[in-house]
């Protein structure tokens, strides 16, 4: 029995956000080859997938330095992987991993400050709504296009 195309989908998404899952079954060629030519896939989604975390919060890229950002990064991405086709919302659990992360248990500033750079943003940008839900309705909005919740966000977070 032919494996489903969601399965194979399934399978190649996991393969390539995690280091040690099993080759996805159903594609074609040898295991060393598979593994060449979808190495080149994982680099991919690994660098891009990084480079929209330090989009959203380039003062922590500046804190840790690209080394330690990076590798940050890759251990986030295998824990918390986009669940969604549009990004809207990818890295919005980026200051909590920072606060559990025992690597960085020395740099407890460092989640505070990620927390407050990506409620900055979602402010300015209106914390824009994920694809397919409407955006929400001008009594929810403060002076200026400020979201409230995004509003608390930044007084909340502490400094």
């Amino acid at each position: 029995m032919k494996p489903r195309l969601s399965d194979i989908q399934d399978q190649l998404g996991r393969y390539l956000l995690a280091d040690n899952q099993p080759l996805p079954q159903g594609l074609a060629g040898s295991a060393k080859d598979l593994k060449r030519r979808l190495s080149v896939y994982r680099n991919n989604v690994f660098h891009s997938l990084t480079q929209a975390l330090v989009d959203l919060y380039p003062l922590v890229q500046r804190l840790v330095g690209d080394e330690f950002f990076h590798a940050t990064a890759r251990r986030y991405l295998q824990e918390f992987p986009p669940n969604q086709a549009a990004m809207v919302h990818f890295g919005k659990d980026f200051p909590g991993f920072l606060q559990r992360d025992e690597i960085h248990a020395g740099l407890g500033y460092l989640a505070d400050r990620c927390a407050l750079s990506g409620a900055g943003i979602r402010a300015k940008t209106g914390g824009r709504p994920a694809v397919g839900q409407p955006p929400c309705s001008p009594p929810q909005r403060a002076p200026g296009g400020f979201e409230l919740g995004d509003l608390c966000d930044l007084a909340g977070a502490s400094i």
